[in-house]
């Protein structure tokens, strides 16, 4: 498998440090973001093959952060994660075609496998 540019998005720590570790196990580069704002800012200078985006953040939130991640790279492959089952948001973003949405909390071989497709 390739190296891949993978930017994870979440304001949880816990869950930004488990996803970066397990991405770089997997032999991809990744940078992280605690925040959309944030997140938009590292897009702007560097190019990602994928991006992991939590739904709901403070500030901007997953489906905002999606929309701004496309306006710079519309072949940008997205996977939304959200701890709050089926909200609207949710058919909003597969409307977005976003890559898939993970639920969490998170079952690892999930994450392993939406990798797999990038």
């Amino acid at each position: 498998m390739a190296t891949k540019n993978i930017l994870v998005v979440d304001d949880q720590e816990g869950i930004r440090s488990l996803l970066s570790e397990m991405c770089s196990l997997l032999g991809h580069e990744v940078v992280t973001a605690a925040s959309g704002d944030e997140a938009l800012q590292i897009a702007a200078i560097k190019n990602f093959d994928a991006a992991l985006i939590d739904m709901k953040m403070p500030g901007l939130d997953g489906l905002e952060t999606l929309d701004g991640l496309r306006s710079l790279d519309p072949q940008l492959k997205v996977f939304l994660m959200t701890g709050y089952g089926d909200v609207p948001q949710t058919g909003e973003a597969l409307k977005r075609g976003i890559c898939k949405i993970i639920h969490k909390p998170f079952d690892l071989a999930d994450i392993m496998k939406c990798l797999t497709i990038i």
